[in-house]
């Protein structure tokens, strides 16, 4: 009899289920970069063997990996559900309660692998892609050979050191202009990074008293194509202009059209947090100054955007609190985000250590982030820890150890 409830039961793949996963991966496992084959010859010259697997994304079981996700058994049984996977990565997938490889991932993992059989059997374009590492093969801060593993969302913590620089080189390999800080003549950086996009690209980006050099693959080029879109968003890098518009300071931060930057409202207003949705743009006099007695006066002929929070008669974006002023950071970095991802694979980075929220804000933030399509890359002070893990459970997470020089990447559970 077929269990519910406790069991795998009816939540289980059945034959025909496990045939159309397996198809649809063309029998190639899901972790990107695995060359594993998981089908070949059997033992009678009229059979073949299986090595492969298919794996839930959530589980069959109750207390399964990854947990049930809220769905139904028909739902975790149908193939929406499954991966498939060589005989080592089934058994990781499901090791230590799945925490190494969370439900956004193997989602991601799924859809890219799909996307690359189908532009390999008949051309079919895609804007899908992941990125995939980034390797510290000669740097000033981390071993030699030094590897971060990226995950649909990935929590950095550690010392002041590393973290920027991690997302810094991340940057700058995907085309974003290098910081100054890291050309220097006593020192060389040599990192790579793999993308599949959606076939395999290796970034190698050397950087010296000369600048940023790179290579795509081992061929050299001037300038880095467009693999991965990159919006970067440093906490503390916030430039309040006075004589700026309030979208030209948005697209100067965002390096966009302010125009663009109007746009991005819109889908802010209907995909963004909670807090984001009451933010808006208005078309108000411009403020040319005060009288004797201190009061504003306004232009007659002159307007200018101004971006408020709570309405049209909410506070203006240069009254927001420095937690505030983040969070609408974040908000736009997200929207961008969002539209690039639409076109191309899309990464967000947020270096930002001592970002002004509390835990809560924190938490808030880490739930939002987990539900968006592209990538997302943040960092966070060592020894923060959430105040409801729960919101965190698809991040991966890495703390950054030990010297300058010899700094370690370990991951860690929450």
């Amino acid at each position: 009899m077929a269990m519910t409830g406790t069991g795998r039961g009816d939540a289980d793949f059945g034959g025909a289920t496990r045939k159309v996963i397996q198809e649809r991966a063309a029998y190639r496992c899901v972790v990107p970069g695995c060359v594993a084959i998981t089908v070949g010859p059997g033992a009678a010259a009229n059979q073949t063997a299986s090595t492969g697997t298919a794996c839930h994304i959530y589980s069959a079981a109750t207390n399964g990996p990854r947990g049930r996700g809220g769905l139904s058994d028909e739902q975790l049984s149908s193939p929406e559900n499954g991966v498939w996977a060589c005989a080592t990565h089934g058994r990781l997938i499901d090791t230590n309660a799945g925490d190494a490889y969370p439900a956004t991932l193997l989602r991601s993992w799924k859809a890219l692998q799909e996307a690359q059989i189908k532009r390999a059997r008949d051309g079919q374009p895609t804007h899908l892609g992941w990125l995939d590492e980034i390797k510290a093969d000669k740097t000033v801060l981390f071993k030699n050979g030094s590897v971060l593993s990226l995950g649909q969302l990935t929590l950095i913590q550690g010392p002041a050191l590393g973290k920027t620089a991690l997302c810094d080189w991340i940057a700058a390999s995907l085309g974003s202009k290098l910081s100054d800080r890291w050309i220097s003549k006593n020192s060389l950086i040599l990192t790579s990074l793999t993308a599949f996009v959606p076939e395999k690209r290796v970034i190698t980006a050397r950087i010296t008293e000369a600048g940023l050099s790179a290579k795509i693959d081992g061929a050299d080029c001037a300038e880095i194509p467009a693999t991965v879109a990159c919006i970067y968003i440093r906490e503390g890098s916030r430039s309040w202009s006075k004589d700026e518009d309030d979208d030209a300071l948005l697209g100067r931060l965002f390096a966009v059209d302010p125009g663009v930057i109007r746009q991005l409202i819109f889908d802010i207003q209907r995909c963004g947090s909670d807090w984001g949705r009451e933010i808006a743009f208005y078309r108000e006099p411009r403020l040319d100054g005060h009288d004797e007695d201190g009061e504003e006066i306004y232009s007659t002929h002159k307007s200018e955007w101004v971006l408020r929070f709570g309405g049209s008669k909410g506070v203006t974006m240069r009254a927001l609190s420095g937690s505030e002023s983040a969070r609408l950071l974040i908000e736009f970095g997200a929207a961008l985000a969002r539209e690039r991802s639409s076109h191309m694979p899309a990464i967000l980075l947020l270096d930002g250590s001592e970002w002004p929220f509390d835990r809560v804000t924190m938490d808030q933030y880490g739930k939002f982030l987990s539900t968006q399509p592209f990538q997302t890359v943040m960092t966070k002070v060592g020894g923060w820890s959430p105040k409801d893990p729960a919101c965190w459970k698809e991040w991966k997470r890495y703390e950054l150890r030990s010297e300058v020089g010899s700094a370690e990447i370990v991951e860690v559970c929450w």
